[in-house]
């Protein structure tokens, strides 16, 4: 029975590697991506075909369930840890208890909106710092804070105003990969001196 353990053991984690270097989603449980109107990418939970209340549809389950059943199968062969009947058990629910948590986390983790990156259109309406100086004739870059990710775009200006790095600037366009940018209203720029 040891040679079954030992089997699923290497074809299970053959098959965790792979898939953890490939990336590889799982075709029943992955939600597509789409574009909401915000410009932030959501998952379409209409296209969940057997997450919810059957993971053991998923590839993923099936993997991390060989895998772990032969796992505790060759532990608890080589430790003589009990008869025939109970290794087989406790590999078997080991082995299903692990596919199935796996399966569940996993699942969890690709509905979440975590890590995923704001489209351009939710940068406008967000106040940056000048890293450049910027004028009419000479382009600058910001650096936004969106969720605690820093992004740096290259900013242009319509104002005739000569702005110094450090500047507060609004975002008020998103101009292909170029950001439109106006001066806040209000707030002191560090060339100015107040008397």
């Amino acid at each position: 029975m040891i040679t079954a353990y030992v089997a699923c053991l290497i074809f299970g984690g053959v098959l965790t590697i792979a898939s953890i270097v490939t990336g590889g989603g799982d075709a029943d449980t992955d939600p597509p991506l789409t574009e909401g109107a915000d410009g932030v990418l959501h998952h379409n939970a209409g296209g969940q075909v057997h997450g919810g209340l059957l993971p053991f549809l998923s590839f993923r389950f099936w993997i991390f369930a060989v895998t772990f059943f032969g796992l505790t199968g060759t532990a608890l062969a080589v430790l003589g840890a009990g008869g025939t009947v109970l290794v087989a058990a406790s590999a078997s629910t080991f082995g299903v208890a692990a596919g199935y948590t796996a399966s569940r986390l996993l699942q969890s983790l690709t509905t979440s909106r975590v890590g995923l990156v704001a489209g351009a259109a939710s940068h406008v309406g967000r106040e940056a710092k000048l890293l450049l100086p910027l004028s009419r004739a000479q382009r600058s870059k910001v650096r936004l804070n969106i969720g605690g990710i820093s992004t740096d775009l290259v900013v242009e200006t319509e104002s005739d105003q000569q702005l110094p790095a450090g500047t507060s600037v609004l975002v008020v366009a998103i101009r292909g990969t170029v950001a439109l940018v106006e001066s806040v209203p209000g707030i002191a720029t560090p060339d100015d001196h107040s008397t």
